[in-house]
């Protein structure tokens, strides 16, 4: 995207302003997973699911605009957090052991979904879940749940 922007100032004179870049609603081309994050997952994530959930990883960071972190004093998963300007509350986690993603979502109706689970504590569904990153469609319908999140925070 080209944005030009002039400038008449009396006398005569113009000055132009010209930028080029990618619009800041879309994602962003520098938009990568931190290089430790990337690390993590191919020394602690099993061989069967690596591939799956550094796509879903990668489409959060590059496609929804989320920041990967690990959390303080943890290595067994990551968090992932919300674009700026949201709410600092992190949206998703994948357990590095299991690809198992749980998405901060609340209780959301899965009945569009074949592999989303509900995650219940004493009993109460209180989250979806992925228990497996294994396949594309788990990844597709784990961006779908992560990006309701995102958008049920921008209202």
């Amino acid at each position: 995207m080209t944005v030009t922007i002039t400038f008449n100032f009396p006398e005569g004179t113009d000055a132009r302003v010209t930028t080029v870049g990618a619009p800041s609603d879309g994602p962003s081309e520098s938009a990568t997973v931190p290089t430790a994050i990337a690390n993590a997952i191919e020394e602690r994530v099993p061989r069967r699911y690596r591939q799956w959930v550094q796509q879903y990883l990668r489409r959060c960071v590059e496609e929804l605009r989320c920041t990967a972190e690990f959390p303080a004093g943890r290595t067994d998963y990551v968090n992932l957090f919300p674009p700026a300007p949201y709410r600092r509350k992190r949206v998703a986690a994948v357990t590095y052991s299991s690809s198992r993603t749980a998405i901060f979502a609340g209780p959301v109706d899965l009945g569009g979904f074949d592999l989303a689970r509900e995650t219940l504590n004493s009993g109460r569904y209180v989250n979806p879940k992925l228990p497996h990153l294994d396949s594309t469609e788990a990844v597709d319908e784990a961006i779908v749940l992560t990006r309701l999140v995102i958008e049920d925070r921008e209202r």
